[in-house]
């Protein structure tokens, strides 16, 4: 997977001070040049290595209040490609990274987008769905998953994932860590069965091609104090590490037998 062609954050500092400025004052012309550039030199460098790209990140604000007025509506966030080009920088990022690699799958990434029902969530849908109705060539969304254990709703997100396939796109979880708050047993079992139901739920899908979770081990996360990942910082299996091994495991079972109908049981630790 390539991460990221167009995003507010981590920009250079002569293009934008803190993401949603236009700095120098760039003229539109300018920075759809920029953009170009930037989009024709990194899909070309990559092209038949990376399959798969997030062409835009985390474009949507986080106050929806369109989507109140407007069903199909969404606000997206002040960055210097929204502010500088207009919304119409999203559309010319996805035709440049089609037009420099068109065997790759071009994705809308975004965080807070998981559970159905969510205004966030709606919103990505209704920008994917503007994108694909004006000829763009988007293939999927991407949710992030940056979540806390506890607060999971597989039902949300399963439901959130069968109405993207049901509109033709594929939906990825591509960013997934699940914080604690700290290590006690019961945080532990808890993280550990939010992590086997997300499992589960990508599988079950023929559109969700792709989990990843977004790190190795908890001293190396971006989510510090938030122990999200499988392994703790001493590189020791969690039981989150067990309960992906049981969901692998047992989704490997339900195929070579025929049993597509994965029923969520409690994960048995082994090493089988």
């Amino acid at each position: 997977r390539g991460h990221t062609l167009a995003w507010h954050s981590q920009g250079p500092t002569w293009l934008t001070s803190d993401g949603a400025k236009n700095t120098n004052n760039f003229s539109r012309k300018q920075l759809l040049d920029i953009l170009h550039n930037h989009i024709k030199n990194v899909v070309t460098h990559w092209k038949g290595k990376v399959a798969e790209w997030d062409v835009a990140n985390e474009v949507l604000s986080d106050n929806q209040q369109t989507i109140y007025s407007n069903p199909n509506g969404y606000d997206l966030r002040p960055s210097v490609w929204a502010t500088g080009i207009g919304e119409d920088f999203l559309d010319s990022a996805f035709v440049w990274a089609h037009k420099y690699d068109p065997d790759a799958v071009l994705i809308l990434n975004d965080y807070g987008v998981e559970n159905k029902g969510w205004g966030k969530s709606e919103a990505l849908y209704n920008l994917a769905m503007r994108l694909r109705n004006s000829g763009i060539p988007i293939h999927g969304v991407g949710l992030q998953a940056h979540m806390d254990a506890g607060n999971v709703s597989a039902k949300a997100i399963d439901a959130n994932i069968t109405r993207f396939k049901d509109a033709g796109f594929e939906c990825h979880i591509t960013e997934l860590d699940l914080g604690i708050d700290d290590a006690s047993t019961a945080n532990l079992q808890k993280q550990a069965l939010d992590f086997y139901s997300l499992m589960h739920v990508a599988m079950k899908h023929d559109n969700c091609k792709s989990l990843m979770i977004w790190g190795l081990s908890d001293d190396l996360t971006w989510r510090t104090g938030r122990r999200p990942l499988l392994f703790d910082s001493n590189l020791s299996r969690k039981p989150a590490y067990w309960a992906v091994h049981a969901a692998l495991r047992e989704n490997a079972d339900a195929e070579e037998t025929g049993n597509n109908e994965l029923q969520i049981t409690n994960y048995k630790k082994t090493e089988a």
